[in-house]
């Protein structure tokens, strides 16, 4: 247990000087973000597709779902663990 709690403690103070040094350099990591935009029917819920289809007229095309998210990246710097 010793050991463990010494690992993490040394990874800790290694990637927290990481972070210092990066910010002192004027170093910047982006993040991707995605921006979600959810429409919403007449007792606010989201619309079927079978709706969204009618309202485009006879004989349209369904509308495709949107892919999912991926997962957002894990960020080491803020765990305070």
């Amino acid at each position: 247990m010793q050991e463990l709690q010494q690992r993490l403690a040394v990874r800790s103070d290694y990637l927290r000087e990481v972070d210092r040094r990066f910010r002192a350099a004027g170093v910047e990591i982006p993040f991707p973000q995605r921006d979600v935009h959810v429409k919403t029917g007449a007792a606010g819920t989201a619309p079927a597709a079978e709706t969204e289809r009618s309202a485009a007229g006879p004989g349209a095309e369904p509308v495709p779902e949107a892919p999912a998210a991926p997962a957002a990246p894990h960020d080491d710097r803020r765990d305070t663990r």
